[in-house]
């Protein structure tokens, strides 16, 4: 018996995607500069075989190191909509009609930028109740 192949559906598998819900990790702390632009400042992990070799050669314990990031203004914007409580489509609209660009410009802009603060572990997606 062949099996059949059901692709998803992108429109309904996008939808949803919007539905969810960005969130600010809270080992990453932020704060507001000149101008309305955020510098975020997060540990950078170690690796455990790294953290080990460094804590033989000091005589206190290893602290990760931090990073500092420091947003333009569209980011810093865009930060400073992740309450927790908004989901990605209500920010995606509230970005177009800041810059007055279209929806689908603004859904780019937006869901390429939680894309890198995801991976620098800076927000998660959650999933609405």
């Amino acid at each position: 018996m062949k099996r059949q192949s059901v692709k998803p559906d992108p429109g309904h598998a996008k939808s949803e995607a919007l539905q969810y819900i960005p969130v600010r990790n809270e080992i990453a702390s932020w704060q507001l500069k000149e101008n309305n632009i955020v510098l975020i400042e997060y540990p950078l992990p170690l690796k455990p075989l790294f953290k080990s070799i460094l804590q033989r050669f000091n005589k206190r314990p290893v602290v990760n190191p931090t990073k500092k990031l420091q947003l333009d203004t569209m980011g810093s914007q865009v930060w400073q909509l992740i309450d927790g409580k908004r989901d990605t489509k209500t920010i995606i609209k509230t970005f177009a009609s800041y810059h007055s660009v279209s929806l689908h410009e603004a859904e780019q802009s937006v869901t390429a930028f939680f894309r890198e603060l995801g991976k620098r572990g800076l927000i998660s997606l959650e999933k609405p109740l």
